[in-house]
């Protein structure tokens, strides 16, 4: 074992071209920056003990294929395994409540990843640039930071139960095809889906409020989308470039209402609801 150790916690590893680290036992935490740039190692073994991984511990360990989190972790810290472009799944622990920024960025080989039931925050730009194919997002997650999934362009399908979409949240996921949005959705945020490209067909749920800037443009496959008026009575709030760049675009909306308004305002044709 080449690495330094401070009060039960791996504060540096000393061999930067060892291919396996065993973690020992009585190790309670991985310390800041403490593998990072290790890009020699291949297989990382945690003790069932380890609690924290903090920030930038793992960062840009580029051959990184293999590795456990035990099943009491609580915490990993922001950046913590961005740049990882050789891991291609990974299973979070049951006691994880948040992922904070940059967690996974970067991470290009990453297909799948397991979110636990108990999971509260999506941080910014936590999985921004990876391979995920499909997700399923646990409905306890009650914050979602902005850019989570921005260009994870082999995101194929996604279900949120959400009353916010966040800005850039799935911006140039250029795979997506299949989107629920639940029944809560309130808000589609700035640049939302723009760039979503494999997008044909968008359904809101009458919960909605607000369309922001660009949260739909440069959908160029988009064909329709239903957006039924708010089930409160509010009006429902579109900015002018919602849906910029979506030269096929058909809105399906009630008649007489605030959507319909819009469309004809912005020259779009619109349609019964279904």
């Amino acid at each position: 074992m080449a690495e330094l150790i401070i009060e039960k916690w791996i504060a540096e590893c000393a061999d930067k071209n060892t291919e396996e680290i065993v973690i020992p036992d009585d190790i309670s935490g991985i310390g800041r920056y403490a593998f990072e740039g290790c890009n020699k190692i291949r297989r990382i073994v945690l003790p069932d003990g380890l609690r924290k991984i903090n920030d930038h511990a793992f960062c840009n360990c580029t051959s990184l294929t293999d590795i456990n989190l035990p099943k009491e972790m609580d915490f990993i810290g922001r950046h913590a395994f961005q740049g990882c472009t050789s891991l291609s799944e990974i299973t979070l622990p049951k006691n994880l409540l948040v992922i904070d920024r940059f967690t996974f960025a970067g991470c290009t080989n990453l297909k799948r990843v397991d979110l636990p039931d108990g999971l509260k925050v999506l941080c910014d730009l936590a999985f921004y640039g990876t391979n995920l194919e499909q997700i399923k997002l646990p409905e306890s997650i009650n914050d979602f930071g902005l850019g989570v999934f921005c260009d994870c362009k082999a995101l194929e399908e996604i279900s949120i139960q959400s009353i916010f979409v966040n800005e850039s949240m799935f911006e140039r996921c250029c795979a997506l095809h299949k989107v629920d949005l639940g029944h809560r959705l309130m808000e589609v945020g700035p640049f939302a889906f723009r760039g979503c490209s494999s997008l044909t067909t968008i359904t809101l749920p009458d919960s909605i409020g607000a369309i922001s800037d660009q949260a739909f443009a440069h959908c160029k496959s988009l064909k329709s989308i239903i957006i039924p008026e708010n089930k409160k009575g509010r009006e429902v709030r579109i900015e002018a470039d919602a849906f910029d760049g979506c030269d096929d675009l058909t809105i399906c909306c009630a008649p007489n209402g605030s959507v319909e308004r819009f469309a004809k305002d912005h020259g779009i044709p619109t349609a019964p609801l279904p």
